[in-house]
């Protein structure tokens, strides 16, 4: 997977940003080069869910080990329009998206509850 964050840096996160655009720019090289053989090449870009990687990134290191699941919605509400954080169903329905798509190719399908708009 790709990630928002391959789409617009982020402060603190430049390694992981710069990898993401990195898997954005392969994506669409590879969907280039193989289009002619009718091989579709495509990247999800998830907005924030809830893994370890974004706990610790929103919850403040000196809440840690208080950190709750209602401090991680709390402040995804705040920064998703919609809301609400993404889920690994949000993924593979994205991913089901694409498979189904027969004439999408080179895209970074963000999914981000309107964090992220292109």
């Amino acid at each position: 997977t790709a990630s928002i964050a391959g789409k617009k840096g982020v402060s603190n996160m430049a390694a992981y940003c710069g990898s993401k655009f990195a898997a954005i720019g392969i994506t669409q090289s590879m969907a280039q080069e193989l289009a002619q053989d009718k091989i579709r090449v495509n990247a999800i870009c998830p907005g924030i869910v809830g893994t370890a990687m974004w706990l610790d990134h929103l919850i403040p290191k000196n809440n840690a080990d208080n950190a709750t699941s209602v401090d991680f919605a709390t402040q995804t509400q705040q920064l998703i329009p919609m809301g609400v954080a993404q889920t690994a169903q949000d993924m593979a329905d994205a991913v089901l998206y694409l498979a189904r798509a027969n004439n999408v190719t080179g895209i970074a399908l963000t999914v981000a509850g309107g964090m992220e708009m292109n």
